[in-house]
């Protein structure tokens, strides 16, 4: 009562920031639920958080992931590599295209690219992975039939050179090239059939527009 009348006390807290802060960290569960990058909160050599695309990545459930130590799930000729990278975070480096390998649920393995980083407070890592497995299988391809190719390059009998579409310039020779025209291969590169008088300008033109 005051002054001998009843009445009704009330205190007032402005919630606004708490309303924002709340708001913010929907937004973060949500992107990190959604995204389609491998995401995941380690700590203590576990993984605390993962999000759905790292689950369906390896086919585990997540009690699966965050029962274990996630070297658990390291292919064993990669540890070595993770240990050191896990101690450069501990110490406050982050990790930036990392890569090793995790098993999946079936045995399988694939090759994962990490950006991590750690926070010193809590000495939680929060990372974001990307599965490469196809992209390094096409690489290797690359490489595997660019070497066959090569090969086949260098020891042809018959005389090859591989030029730039566009312009002509020889950008490489085999040695029955050398030998057929008389030149050495650090003469011939950089050069045009035409600069070397190998072919005249009318032939050039027409090698040209045949592989345009």
């Amino acid at each position: 009562m005051v002054a001998g009348s009843p009445c009704l006390m009330a205190s007032v807290i402005d919630i606004t920031e708490r309303k924002k802060a709340e708001a913010q960290l929907q937004e973060y569960h949500y992107f990190f639920k959604n995204s389609n990058d491998l995401c995941l909160i380690a700590n203590s050599g576990f993984f605390e958080i993962v999000n759905p695309t790292l689950q369906d990545a390896l086919g585990y459930t997540t009690k699966e992931l965050t029962g274990i130590p996630f070297f658990d799930f390291i292919h064993p000729d990669d540890i070595a590599g993770t240990v050191r990278e896990v101690e450069a975070l501990q110490n406050g480096v982050k990790t930036i295209n990392f890569k090793n390998r995790y098993r999946k649920k079936n045995g399988e393995y694939i090759l994962i690219e990490w950006n991590a980083a750690p926070d010193p407070g809590n000495g939680k890592i929060y990372a974001i992975g990307r599965d490469i497995t196809q992209r390094e299988k096409t690489i290797n391809e690359l490489e595997e039939s660019n070497s066959k190719f090569l090969k086949l390059f260098y020891s042809s009998p018959v005389a090859m050179a591989i030029s730039d579409i566009e312009t002509g310039v020889l950008l490489d020779v085999n040695e029955q090239y050398e030998k057929l025209f008389g030149f050495p291969k650090a003469e011939i590169i950089g050069k045009t059939s035409v600069a070397l008088g190998i072919t005249s300008d009318a032939e050039f033109s027409k090698e040209i527009r045949s592989q345009a």
